[in-house]
């Protein structure tokens, strides 16, 4: 008698997991800070200045309690400083 042949069994494919995707986190931008624009002092206010400047100097000696002030100067006047020595 001839022997039949056993049948093999298939084995079964193992499926892959798919590796989930990690989000990637939103770098949050750095706001810039806007620069403030220097204000012009005004032509006539320059010379007022100087004069002022000029002044404080020469009563400095006679009166230094009441030295004239500036007013209304945005900040130090570029090349009208009297030297007060």
């Amino acid at each position: 008698m001839q022997r039949r042949r056993k049948k093999k069994k298939k084995k079964k494919k193992k499926k892959k997991k798919k590796k989930k995707k990690k989000k990637k986190k939103k770098k949050k931008k750095k706001k810039k800070k806007k620069k403030k624009k220097k204000k012009k002092t005004d032509v006539f206010q320059q010379i007022k200045a100087r004069n002022t400047l000029f002044f404080r100097g020469l009563f400095r000696y006679v009166y230094p309690p009441c030295t004239p002030r500036l007013e209304g100067l945005d900040g130090p006047l570029e090349g009208l400083h009297v030297p007060l020595d």
